[in-house]
Order: structure tokens, then C-alpha cells, then sequence
């Protein structure tokens, strides 16, 4: 298995998974496709469509969804368990501050100066933005 990612999405969110994962620093190589877009809106080239993701797998073991329309981010994810062999992962920001306790889902993208409180459970999919606190209310 390869350390290169691709980010499905080519628009703003798929720029922010793009510079988390590279603050990351665990992957050697990342790429985007986007179904409408030949390049991110900072430039990046776009290598290929959604439907080009099993020639893509050769290349690139792990994938993110980065789509702001949260419907179509979880039916590709779902997609994307059920018939393609890449590894979901999620981004976390290393300027996020993650409790140990907490539980991140597969597929969620953390932007720096998020906080993710103690025991928290961040379902998959789920963008987590800059400056958001999470955490679990008592009653």
C-alpha cells in the first residue's frame, strides 16, 4: 500500500483537504478528480473523474471526499466502501486539538483551531471548521 492520497473535489474544501494533508506530512503524493473541474481554484491540475477511481487505484491507496454538499459526500463514501478498494481516511490538522477519548469517524476532515472535547463521537464524513468546539453536554 502507497502513501498517496486523492481528494475527491476539486473546489475550497478539497484546497483545505489538500493543505491539512500536507501539514500531515504522511503522504508522498496527492491528487485531486472532480467530475466538473480541470483544476482546483488555487491552480492544482485535476487528474481525472470519479469514474476513472479503479484505473486510479493502481497509484493511490487512500482517499477523502472533499465536496461541500454533504448528501453526495456520504452516498461517494458509501460508494467508495462498497465497490473501490481505497482506504477511507480522515485529515486532522496537526493545529486541531483532538481529546484521546474522543472517537473520529473514517472520511472527516479537521481544520487547525478546531477542538474536539473528551468523549466526543464525530460521525463519518464530517467537516469539523476552524475555530468550531465540540463537545458532549450533560443534562
Amino acid at each position: 500500500m502507497n502513501k498517496n492520497l486523492i481528494i475527491i473535489g476539486a473546489e475550497i474544501y478539497a484546497c483545505v483537504a489538500y493543505e491539512i494533508a500536507s501539514d500531515m506530512k504522511c503522504f508522498d503524493k496527492i491528487s485531486f478528480v472532480d467530475d466538473l473541474r480541470e483544476s482546483t481554484p488555487d491552480g492544482m491540475p485535476v487528474i481525472g473523474k470519479i469514474k476513472d477511481l479503479e484505473n486510479i487505484f493502481v497509484d493511490y491507496s487512500n482517499i477523502i471526499v472533499a465536496l461541500d454538499d454533504a448528501k453526495k459526500r456520504l452516498s461517494l463514501l458509501k460508494m467508495i466502501e462498497e465497490e473501490l478498494p481505497f482506504r477511507i481516511v480522515s485529515l486532522i490538522s496537526p493545529k486541531a486539538h483532538i481529546s484521546s477519548s474522543s472517537q473520529i469517524m473514517q472520511g472527516c476532515i479537521i481544520e487547525p483551531m478546531a477542538v474536539v472535547h473528551t468523549g466526543c463521537i464525530i460521525s463519518k464524513g464530517c467537516f469539523i471548521s476552524s475555530g468550531a468546539v465540540i463537545k458532549v453536554e450533560t443534562l
